[in-house]
């Protein structure tokens, strides 16, 4: 994944008006120290910005650092509701901003909508407070791709990981990426993932599963 991290500055200056940029890349558990200095110890989460709209991919703790991103409107596309994916969103900075409006949207889960998902987790006795106790005002749709946020199209498929995941395709214009976390790939599964990236400008891929 090195690599791609490296490129993240020429990525953005591809992406004509779509802004990419890694804020955490960090799989499971967020840690410190020297070994980390090069990539950052913040879990899951790529921040896609366009003129009006700013998209997170996954809600790790990464989303604490997000930068600057004026009146822009919010939105979280979640992967798959495991800790480490969404273990940012009680610290989320825009939390703070009375009327700030944020959407979030997750794949149903069996009889769990994304809501269900988030608050399960995001509420006492695991947390002493639920994202209605934030000034932002949080909305959660369940996913049914594809669909668009502003300029962008986003679309999905379903990845190889415990309890279900989805790679999302972020699309504006001529310009296109495929983000795909936890994904754990093998020769047989592949293809899909390939025939999902043909043609994108940038594939963001876990490598954790693999060797």
């Amino acid at each position: 994944m090195g690599s791609i991290l490296s490129r993240t500055k020429e990525s953005e200056d591809k992406c004509d008006k779509m802004k990419i940029t890694i804020l955490g890349a960090r799989g499971s558990v967020p840690t410190g120290g020297p070994d980390t200095f090069e990539f950052g110890g913040c879990t899951s989460c790529v921040l896609v910005e366009t003129e009006k709209d700013a998209v997170f991919l996954d809600a790790g703790t990464g989303i604490t650092h997000t930068p600057d991103i004026g009146d822009k409107q919010i939105s979280i596309l979640i992967t798959h509701p495991h800790f480490d994916h969404i273990m940012g969103m009680p610290f989320f900075p825009y939390n703070a901003e009375k009327g700030r409006h944020i959407n979030v949207y997750g794949k149903r889960r069996g009889d769990e909508s994304i809501r269900d998902q988030i608050t399960r987790l995001i509420s006492p006795p695991l947390w002493p407070c639920t994202l209605a106790d934030y000034k932002a005002d949080y909305v959660f749709f369940d996913l049914d791709t594809p669909f668009s946020i502003g300029s962008i199209t986003i679309d999905s498929i379903e990845s190889e990981h415990p309890g279900g995941s989805l790679i999302y395709k972020i699309t504006e214009g001529h310009k296109s990426m495929v983000y795909a976390t936890d994904y754990e790939y093998s020769s047989t599964n592949g293809r899909k993932l390939s025939d999902f990236s043909e043609g994108v400008d940038l594939l963001l891929i876990d490598a954790q599963y693999t060797e």
